[in-house]
C-alpha cells in the first residue's frame, strides 16, 4: 500500500540540508505514477506491500529547532535506510524495512 522514493546517490557537493543515500524523499500509495526523473540513478522506488503510507510517515520527519540558523545546519530527515542492505531491493515487508532504518 506504500511506495517509498529513496535517494540513491549522495550529492556531488556535500551540504548539511542535502538528501543523502538512503533518505526517504517521499511516500505515495501503491501504483503511484512516478515522474520521469524519479528513477535510477538518482532515486529508487521501494514498494512496501500491505503497509499504509501513514504508518511510514515518520520516515519523512525533519529535525526542528526554533533558531533558523541551526535548522540550516541540520539534515533534511531524522532517519534513513541502510543503503547497502536495500540498494537492490524493489519490494520489502514492514519487518525487514524497520530493521534497516537508522538515525541520521
Amino acid at each position: 500500500m506504500a511506495e517509498l522514493l529513496v535517494m540513491a546517490q549522495d550529492p556531488p557537493i556535500p551540504h548539511p540540508r542535502a538528501f543523502t543515500k538512503g533518505m526517504v524523499v517521499d511516500i505515495k500509495d501503491d501504483g503511484h505514477k512516478w515522474g520521469a526523473e524519479e528513477k535510477p540513478p538518482l532515486f529508487r522506488v521501494i514498494k512496501v506491500p500491505g503497509v499504509p503510507k501513514e504508518e511510514l510517515r515518520f520516515l519523512l520527519d525533519s529535525p526542528e529547532d526554533p533558531d533558523p540558523n541551526v535548522v540550516e545546519s541540520l539534515p533534511p530527515r531524522l532517519k534513513k535506510l541502510e543503503w547497502d542492505s536495500i540498494k537492490y531491493v524493489s519490494s520489502i515487508n514492514k519487518a525487514s524495512l524497520i530493521s534497516k532504518i537508522k538515525d541520521v
